[in-house]
């Protein structure tokens, strides 16, 4: 082995031996309360040792935004801020959920705004992301619209913490990987409490599924959550689809009326009939159909579809309608 080769891999060795030996969890961590689908969070909980090993490029990415934390801290404090409460346990007894946050920040300052002057300060989550991600966020909005499905569950973890801690407002301090700049955004948990509620109802039935010793139920495919899933080799949705090739995505009112009218039409009747070929020419004035020979998915906003293509000619089929 070379020198260069040892000092690879000696670096990387030590990153798995640090960061991702198995563990079984004590509950849910409030880092997926955000994630939608019931089984997700059921195999975090019942199969955690089955989860996929990250790759050495995301486990290095994972460990780098420890250094980004440092760095946020460390400018906060160059500016006259305290960091306080770094990394405090919150837990939820009830549903079993826990975290730890990044701290609070707080300044007694003249000119600062009141909720910095609290004596606790305000919570903080401090996220590194690249130019691009960092460019596209600029509200909570932004996150739980976000392309990005990890950024997604990021205000649901804030807020966890901001109602443990019986507070009313948390902030995401986000960190440009590329330039160093900060992003500040606020959460008002009043104003986030709809969402918030929806995850607790999810992790008690997760809880529930766990206390009765059965399986939760998958997400109907949905490639934003599901490509690159760390379960997605042991999950009933992923095994249903095997084969069916690349996913897209297509959102319209209008097809997605006219497949719930050749989901619950009777078979072989005018009306089945007509919907059926109106499906048809909407996909056809589209780039959806695969290459002869092949197939894939087509998630809407309400159905999963089949579409193939067998000596020319297009077939499609409704697969599921998307559920929780």
């Amino acid at each position: 082995m070379s020198l260069a080769e040892y000092l690879r891999e000696s670096w990387i060795k030590r990153l798995e031996e640090e960061r991702w030996a198995p563990e079984e969890p004590r509950g849910t961590w409030a880092s997926n309360i955000g994630h939608p689908c019931l089984f997700y969070l059921w195999a975090t909980r019942a199969r955690w040792q089955d989860a996929t090993t990250p790759d050495e490029a995301l486990m290095c990415i994972f460990d780098l935004g420890n250094h980004y934390e440092a760095y946020a801290k460390d400018r906060l404090r160059a500016a006259g801020f305290e960091i306080l409460e770094e990394q405090r346990l919150y837990v939820n007894e009830d549903l079993n959920i826990r975290g730890r946050c990044d701290g609070r920040i707080r300044k007694a300052d003249d000119l600062a705004p009141e909720a910095l002057k609290r004596r606790h300060g305000v919570l903080a989550e401090i996220k590194g992301l690249n130019d691009a991600a960092w460019s596209s966020v600029n509200s909570i909005e932004d996150m739980l619209a976000s392309s990005r499905p990890w950024m997604r569950k990021w205000p649901h973890q804030l807020a966890f913490y901001v109602h443990e801690a019986e507070d009313d407002i948390g902030l995401f301090a986000l960190i440009n990987k590329l330039t160093g700049q900060p992003k500040f955004i606020v959460l008002e948990l009043e104003e986030f409490n709809e969402h918030l509620a929806v995850a607790y109802r999810r992790i008690a039935r997760v809880n529930g599924y766990l206390t009765l010793n059965r399986q939760a139920p998958a997400l109907t495919y949905d490639p934003l959550y599901c490509a690159r899933c760390d379960w997605a080799h042991i999950c009933p949705t992923a095994a249903s689809l095997t084969g069916l090739g690349d996913a897209i995505k297509m959102s319209s009112d209008h097809l997605d009326t006219m497949l719930g009218e050749v989901d619950t039409l009777e078979e072989n009747g005018k009306a089945y009939q007509s919907s059926r070929t109106a499906v048809k020419k909407m996909l056809d004035e589209t780039d959806a159909w695969p290459e002869d020979g092949t197939s894939r998915v087509l998630i809407t906003d309400t159905y999963t579809v089949e579409l193939e293509t067998r000596g020319g000619r297009h077939y499609w089929s409704i697969k599921t309608e998307r559920g929780e």
